[in-house]
């Protein structure tokens, strides 16, 4: 029903069977989510616009650009690391890691190789 937009008519579905359950307060939890969230629940229109209206999409890019670098045999990671390494992973993914690294001249020096 919600994927084509009849929220108002599930609220009024749920508040009918909500004294059917033995859990009321957590039906009338779950009713108020539905009311306060209504304005959010327009699944027919961003289909209809080409949005996907499912977390299918997000889970799926976070075990790829997560899961799969740190989550591999073997591997271990302080967690003050994982942002960055995480960072460059994503600039990498979208093509960008070219304008995330500004090079750096290196300075050199004969004092180091003078013997």
């Amino acid at each position: 029903m919600l994927r084509h937009g009849q929220a108002l008519q599930v609220i009024q579905e749920l508040r009918l069977r909500a004294d059917e359950v033995a859990a009321r307060d957590a039906a009338i939890r779950e009713i108020n989510y539905f009311r306060n969230n209504l304005s959010r629940m327009d699944y027919d229109q961003y289909e209809e616009q080409g949005y996907p209206i499912g977390s299918g999409l997000v889970e799926g890019s976070c075990k790829f650009v997560v899961g799969k670098r740190f989550k591999g045999n073997g591997m271990r990671w302080k967690r003050q690391d994982n942002a960055r390494v995480l960072r460059v992973r994503v600039e990498k993914l979208n093509g960008t890691l070219q304008n995330y690294f500004k090079p750096q001249s290196r300075k050199w020096t004969l004092n180091a190789y003078a013997a």
